[in-house]
């Protein structure tokens, strides 16, 4: 911003409009600013941007897909062996889960090929 003699009316008038239009520019970036900020914080998009920054995370995917596989395993083999109804159903449970969390690991396509089989087959017989 420069200082300007103003000498006369017309300048005057001139100057007060630049600064008008100066202003009203600044009015609508600020508007703009403030509506993005409120965006941002909006619950919908920081969980959009986690979410986000999180698939592209390598050491969380690896880590959520073995929690997610460790997690089956026990519910699997909760299921299959009713974990929690005695102590030697509980050790039980605990020598399957190491025998089978290996198992699961290193066929994990076959697996998912079988479900998926059975849940084909279970669909065409619906039909």
């Amino acid at each position: 911003m420069t200082n300007t003699k103003i000498t006369t009316y017309d300048e005057v008038t001139q100057r007060i409009a630049q600064l008008t239009q100066i202003k009203n520019a600044q009015e609508i970036e600020l508007k703009n600013n403030v509506k993005s900020v409120y965006e941002n914080f909006q619950l919908k998009n920081i969980l959009k941007n986690t979410v986000k920054d999180l698939a592209n995370d390598k050491e969380f995917r690896q880590d959520g897909i073995s929690a997610a596989t460790g997690f089956a395993t026990d519910m699997v083999v909760g299921r299959l062996f009713n974990k929690n109804n005695s102590i030697r159903g509980f050790i039980t449970t605990l020598l399957v889960e190491k025998l089978a969390l290996p198992l699961i690991k290193n066929n994990k396509d076959k697996i998912l090929s079988f479900i998926s089989g059975l849940v084909s087959k279970e669909k065409n017989k619906d039909e």
